[in-house]
């Protein structure tokens, strides 16, 4: 992140849903339209700042 905004920054995180991981597609929660393996996605995590 650009050196000024993670001075004003106040917190943020990592966000996974969507895909199918693990056993019965259990590792993330996942969106509840996936019902299967065959509509698994790669994990392409989310990465959010809060200001």
């Amino acid at each position: 992140m650009w050196p000024a905004l993670f001075q004003i920054a106040r917190g943020g995180g990592i966000y996974r849903a969507g895909v199918w991981g693990g056993k019965n597609g259990t590792l993330f929660p996942h969106l509840p339209e996936i019902t299967s393996p065959v509509q698994a996605a790669s994990d392409h995590a989310a990465i959010y700042v809060d200001f």
